[in-house]
């Protein structure tokens, strides 16, 4: 995966952590609002939301098949 990831910052142009907002299923900002409205806190705190939101799903996901598995 680290090989891949250096590969795909090297050929697209758009920073990895705009990209993440930009495409998370959260859909917590539009590149224009990025460039207007927000700031680089901003940013980041967006990252910290969908990193704890990918955890919780992630969490509820095992939680739920394991329940599955239970019956």
């Amino acid at each position: 995966m680290g090989r891949e990831y250096a590969r795909i910052d090297k050929e697209f142009s758009i920073d990895p952590l705009i990209f993440k907002v930009l495409t998370h299923e959260l859909k917590l900002a539009t590149l224009d609002e990025l460039q207007s409205v927000y700031d680089v806190s901003d940013l980041y705190d967006f990252i910290e939301i969908i990193d704890a939101h990918d955890a919780i799903s992630e969490l509820a996901q095992k939680a739920a098949e394991a329940a599955q598995k239970n019956k």
